[in-house]
């Protein structure tokens, strides 16, 4: 069964690659394989929650907006999750910005805190839950950015650090 599996998903990548088979693959390509990144092509602003590390301390500093590359769709790491859940990644696609920002941004830093680092922005974030939020908010605002039904347009990553 599993080599049925295996052989069903080489034929997918060669199909899909032109012939290529996995070893022959460069390593975006690898990656575009287990990322979603055609749920976020339709997205157009990108917002990140910027932290900056001293030492051993983890500061948050700020939300910073951009505008959404898809040549730069990999770097997002965006791997979507169950529906009721937090995403695979630590990046969150808002719908709705308090049940996404809590269901899916500070519930993920939650359930992945057992890493030491994880555990650091966790702390943070809770530290500054509201902040934080409101921060997102502000740049929502100010920038102009709603969300139409159905259109994606904002994500949420976390790791954008200054060292």
């Amino acid at each position: 069964m599993i080599n049925a599996l295996y052989d069903i998903g080489k034929l997918v990548i060669e199909e899909e690659y032109e012939g290529k088979s996995l070893d022959e693959l460069s390593f975006n390509d690898k990656l575009s394989i287990y990322l979603d990144n055609d749920q976020i092509s339709n997205s157009t602003n990108i917002i990140y929650v910027d932290f900056q590390k001293q030492d051993n301390n983890i500061e948050f500093i700020g939300t910073t907006f951009t505008e959404f590359d898809p040549y730069e769709s990999n770097k997002l790491l965006y791997k979507k999750g169950s529906s009721r859940g937090t995403n695979l990644s630590p990046t969150t696609i808002i719908t709705e910005l308090n049940k996404s920002y809590k269901n899916k941004f500070v519930k993920w830093f939650s359930n992945n805190k057992k890493d030491e680092f994880i555990s650091l922005i966790y702390d943070e974030i809770d530290n500054h839950v509201d902040d934080i939020k409101d921060s997102i908010l502000s740049t929502l605002v100010n920038n102009e950015l709603s969300n139409d039904k159905g259109k994606i347009k904002v994500i949420i990553r976390y790791y954008y650090l200054y060292v």
